[in-house]
């Protein structure tokens, strides 16, 4: 299994942490998959972060802006119907959280974490294939 191949697979680990170069210019998604591109440029503080994802991930007006609240909206992400795999891809990932750096590992844990349990999840009932949502995090 490639590096892409793992970024869609419902298979540990969650979270990848990669250069720049590993990832495509043109990174397409399979069907019944989203996307999603945030931009650590815009997530260098803990506001920013909510932001930023609450905007990319069409997160719901009652979003908190808090880290129970980013776990919860990642792991109920079902406004997304029919979506089998989510894939977020984390660009300028040295600036994410810069004013507060030890914070990315509450991060990195909730993303781990988020991909854990969509990855029990089966989208057709018991037996059925797990969902997948994996975290590619981009560096320079």
């Amino acid at each position: 299994m490639t590096d892409m191949e793992r970024w869609w697979s419902s298979d540990a680990p969650w979270v990848h942490e990669v250069s720049e170069q590993e990832v495509p210019s043109g990174l397409t998604h399979p069907k019944e998959s989203l996307l999603f591109h945030l931009d650590g440029r815009r997530m260098t503080s803990h506001d920013g972060l909510f932001s930023e994802f609450s905007r990319v991930c069409e997160f719901p007006d009652y979003f908190g802006r808090n880290w129970p609240a980013l776990s919860d909206c990642l792991e109920d992400m079902l406004w997304f119907d029919e979506t089998k795999r989510f894939l977020l891809v984390i660009h300028h990932w040295s600036d994410v959280l810069s004013e507060s750096p030890r914070d990315r590992e509450v991060l990195v844990r909730i993303l781990g974490e988020v991909g854990s349990n969509w990855s029990r999840l089966g989208y057709e009932g018991e037996g059925s294939p797990s969902v997948a949502f994996n975290s590619v995090l981009v560096g320079s």
